[in-house]
């Protein structure tokens, strides 16, 4: 049995939608590109909304061929972001302390 990919789950999520009168197709489950849902996730929502059934589909009003069925900031991705932002902070900072303790150590010595 050939194991279920993200890509091969996202196939059973297409839907269509229609906005001001122009009919649209979608198949993104979430904002997040690659990052978007784990395997498990994609196909439990498929599994869960059989074809043809009604679905909640979420779009940018600018642009409304941009539309999701989960809308929101992937936790994963989040996660991701918030610890590599506390890591360059972290260095950002010990290099700022490093920086003005040599400005202060060149003012203070002796000429």
């Amino acid at each position: 049995m050939r194991k279920q990919t993200v890509s091969d789950a996202r196939q059973n999520l297409r839907y269509s939608y229609e906005i001001d009168g122009r009919k649209y197709r979608g198949d993104r489950y979430a904002l997040w590109g690659s990052m978007q849902a784990n395997e498990d996730e994609v196909r439990a929502y498929a599994n869960d909304h059989p074809s043809g059934e009604a679905v909640t589909v979420f779009y940018d009003p600018q642009n409304p061929a941009e539309a999701v069925l989960q809308p929101g900031a992937d936790k994963d991705g989040g996660e991701a972001f918030l610890t590599l932002g506390g890591f360059a902070m972290v260095i950002g900072s010990g290099s700022l302390y490093i920086g003005l303790r040599i400005l202060h150590d060149q003012k203070t010595k002796p000429r």
